[in-house]
């Protein structure tokens, strides 16, 4: 029979293993899912052109773009962020830009290309009546 002291040695050092093998594993899974994520959802660019110009290329992080893809509504706060220095939009970016050649998502190319030349003019609003 064994004694309390080779029983407790045992139990402390598979607990000391099985704690040691689970952070193995947390590291191993975090960096494959860090390059499967940079394979996936890198080397996305924004590019916005006015007059066959480039006003802005700008590389988008793998986390922005997979958030983007989770979050549709992200996608469209992020991309009328880049676009507010440059001009106002006058349309919805993603239901009517596509249409209007406003916005292109090419997914082979992994660019969101948006062109401002093709932006609407604004719409004529009422004036107010002054009080």
């Amino acid at each position: 029979m064994y004694g309390w002291d080779v029983v407790r040695e045992w139990i402390i050092s598979g607990i000391v293993q099985n704690a040691v093998w689970v952070m193995v594993a947390i590291v191993f899974v975090q960096i494959v899912q860090s390059r499967l994520d940079k394979w996936w959802y890198g080397k996305w660019q924004v590019v916005i052109t006015k007059k066959n110009k480039v006003l802005l290329q700008k590389p988008v992080s793998p986390a922005k773009v997979k958030q983007m893809q989770n979050v549709p509504e992200d996608k469209l706060v992020f991309l009328k962020g880049l676009i507010a220095p440059f001009e106002m939009l006058n349309c919805d970016l993603l239901e009517d830009g596509p249409d209007l050649g406003l916005y292109e998502e090419n997914v082979k190319a992994k660019r969101f290309v948006i062109n401002l030349d093709n932006n609407p003019p604004p719409s004529k609003q009422p004036k107010r009546a002054k009080l």
